[in-house]
């Protein structure tokens, strides 16, 4: 109800539970209600993917030299250079793979070519495992 001053009207309101706005009262199931838990379980794959597979694989397949093997697999993410070509750089709502020029798929096929040569395998695993972060990232984006 509206009381009327002798300078300004004042809107008078009971906040009652039938007109108090909640404020995920307008949220859908695919929009703000799982927005956060999606970004959460977004980051922690794709940067699990990019170093804590690398580095469970240099440990448990890798006796004799885990550390250099490590070293090698981490070394993948620099394919992310070709990030600073895009605008704006970072994106959190971009798919990268078949956007940036190292994520092509011309790129990942020359990826996968690497495993054909027992000296450049490894830099071809390292190069898949940064492409299949990328990829399950692409997969969550919501």
């Amino acid at each position: 109800s509206i009381s009327r001053s002798s300078t300004y009207p004042v809107r008078i309101v009971k906040y009652t539970k039938a007109n108090f706005k909640n404020p995920t009262e307008n949220m859908d199931l695919r929009g703000e209600n799982l927005k956060h838990p999606i970004r959460m379980l977004r980051f922690i794959a794709h940067y699990g993917i990019h170093f804590l597979v690398p580095i469970a694989i240099g440990l448990l397949f890798f006796k004799e030299r885990p550390w250099r093997v490590i070293v090698i697999l981490l070394a993948g993410i620099l394919i992310d250079v070709d990030h600073l070509l895009a605008d704006p750089v970072f994106d959190p709502d971009r798919c990268s793979i078949g956007f940036h020029p190292l994520h092509s798929y011309w790129a990942i096929g020359s990826y996968a070519l690497l495993f054909l040569f027992k000296k450049t395998r490894l830099l071809g695993l390292a190069l898949s495992i940064h492409i299949v972060a990328d990829a399950v990232d692409c997969m969550l984006i919501d």
